[in-house]
């Protein structure tokens, strides 16, 4: 029994010294795993944060972006259910044809017209330079007087609803053949994104122009 001890306790004491020198590198390479696992479970949980914060800031810019679409579409007015398109094909079907003749060498004419929409749904005409005023006056103050007569406007609302003043602009793009019935082609100037749902309104029908009036042939008379 004391030869078993003894042997128990010499092999003990061989491989004590080898325990003791394989152990604090055993224990370093375990707190490095732990140390490297660490480190990744704080990037994993930074990328997770970045990305919740980006998709909180995208949230919010969506949010604000409706807000202003929303208060944009109140703070435009409405003409007839539609918007300044449907204006300007209304203008266009209640011009008269006076104008006169292009001047040489002008294939077409665009003119700019602005003007107000009142808070309560009537329409002014703006202090503002029309284009080319002092060229085609007669062109201008048609599509003036025509603005003056229209139909009143839904106006615009302001962020508390309240109806405000918007200014606003006729474009129309006008060409001359003089060799129609109808010399006056007036359109629209085309916008870039038009207003979907909306058709335009047909242009007026010219009235054929009276004739002078046949004599009528004396009837033969009989014997």
């Amino acid at each position: 029994m004391k030869h078993l001890v003894s042997i128990v306790g010499l092999l003990f004491a061989l491989t004590l010294p080898v325990a003791a020198q394989t152990d604090p590198a055993s224990m370093d390479r375990k707190a490095e795993k732990e140390q490297q696992k660490e480190i990744k479970q704080q990037e994993k949980a930074q990328k997770k944060e970045a990305k919740a914060q980006e998709k909180a800031q995208k949230k919010q810019e969506k949010e604000e972006r409706k807000r202003m679409a929303e208060l944009e579409r109140l703070a435009t007015p409405h003409f007839e259910g539609g918007d300044i398109d449907t204006f300007e094909r209304w203008i266009v079907a209640n011009l008269r044809r006076d104008f006169g003749p292009l001047p040489p060498n002008t294939p077409y004419v665009k003119v700019d017209v602005p003007f107000y929409v009142e808070a309560d749904g009537s329409t002014s005409l703006s202090d503002e330079d029309t284009t080319d005023e002092h060229l085609y006056p007669r062109l201008v103050h048609e599509i003036e007087r025509v603005i003056l007569f229209s139909p009143k406007w839904t106006p615009g609302k302001d962020a508390f609803g309240n109806p405000i003043r918007s200014r606003q602009v006729a474009s129309l793009t006008f060409k001359h053949d003089p060799s129609q019935i109808d010399p006056w082609d007036i359109h629209p100037t085309p916008r870039p994104v038009p207003s979907p749902g909306v058709h335009p309104a047909p242009h007026p029908k010219p009235q054929p122009t009276p004739g002078p009036t046949p004599k009528p042939r004396p009837g033969k008379r009989r014997r």
